[in-house]
C-alpha cells in the first residue's frame, strides 16, 4: 500500500503454492489435503485519499485423506474480490492504510472420485465484508522495502448449496433443486488475511513475497469447512 499524491493504475500477478484442506461432512468427517498450484491477478486504482482493487484467484487439483490415502477429491476454488478502501495516514510517513469494504465471491468445486452416484458438490458464496489493510515503508539502509498487512471479514452472505450431491452435470449455483439462505456470522464465517514484504526494483515496478490464509466455514446448510495457506510471488507494475 503506497501514499500518492496522484491517480494511477497498478497490475499484479501472483504465482502461488498452497495447502488446502477441505472436509464436507455431508460426505466425509475426515479432511481431504494436498499442496497445490494457484495463481492471482489484480488491478488496482489509487487515489489520494482512496484505492479500488478487483482480484481474481485459483488453486486446485487432487486432494487426499489420511484415513484412506487411495481416495481422492478434486478441488477448484475461485476467488474474486472488490474492495474500496478509504487511506488513512498522512502523504510522505511511514505508516499508510485504509479502512473499507470489500464484495467477495467464492466458488469452491468437489468432486468425490470414489462416489458412483451424488459424487459432487459445491459452495458458492456472496458476500458484503468489512476490510483494511495496513502497511510501513522502511527507510535508512532498508529503503524500498516495505511490509503490509490486508484483512476482510465477511458480514453479509448469501449461501448457494446443492442438497447432499449431484451428478456432475448438475454440479453448478444454476442448478435445480439447490438451496439458497441470507445468513450472517451464524451460517458463514470467513476470515482473509495477506502479508506481504514487497522490494521497489523501480519507479514503475515491485516484487512482492505474501503469504495469505483464507478460511471459511459453513454451517446453514451443510457444514463444510475449506482452509488454505498460500505462499506467492507476485510482481506489480505501476502504469
Amino acid at each position: 500500500m503506497t501514499c500518492s499524491c496522484f491517480a494511477q493504475w497498478q497490475i499484479t500477478a501472483a504465482a502461488q503454492l498452497g495447502k488446502m484442506s477441505v472436509m464436507d461432512r455431508d460426505f466425509s468427517a475426515a479432511p481431504f489435503s494436498a499442496w497445490l498450484p494457484g495463481a492471482a491477478v489484480s488491478v488496482r486504482y489509487e487515489r489520494p485519499h482512496s484505492i479500488q482493487s478487483l482480484a481474481f484467484s485459483y488453486l486446485g487439483g487432487s486432494l487426499r485423506t489420511s484415513t484412506s490415502p487411495s481416495s481422492t477429491l478434486g478441488n477448484d476454488l475461485i476467488n474474486a474480490d472488490y474492495s474500496f478502501l478509504y487511506k488513512l495516514g498522512a502523504a510522505g510517513t511511514a505508516w499508510s492504510g485504509g479502512i473499507g469494504g470489500s464484495l467477495l465471491v467464492l466458488y469452491d468445486s468437489r468432486n468425490y472420485k470414489d462416489f458412483i452416484n451424488n459424487n459432487t458438490s459445491f459452495d458458492f458464496v456472496a458476500s458484503a465484508a468489512a476490510a483494511g489493510g495496513l502497511a510501513y515503508h522502511f527507510d535508512n539502509g532498508y529503503h524500498g522495502w516495505s511490509i503490509a498487512e490486508q484483512l476482510s471479514i465477511p458480514l453479509v452472505s448469501w449461501l448457494i448449496q446443492p442438497p447432499y450431491g449431484n451428478e456432475t452435470s448438475s454440479a453448478s449455483p444454476s442448478g435445480a433443486g439447490n438451496r439458497n439462505s441470507v445468513t450472517g456470522f451464524s451460517g458463514f464465517f470467513r476470515l482473509k488475511n495477506c502479508l506481504s514484504l514487497e522490494k521497489q526494483l523501480s519507479p514503475g515496478s515491485q516484487l512482492s513475497l505474501a503469504w495469505c490464509w483464507n478460511y471459511y466455514k459453513i454451517k446453514d446448510i451443510r457444514e463444510v469447512q475449506e482452509a488454505d495457506h498460500r505462499l506467492g510471488l507476485i510482481f506489480r507494475l505501476t502504469l
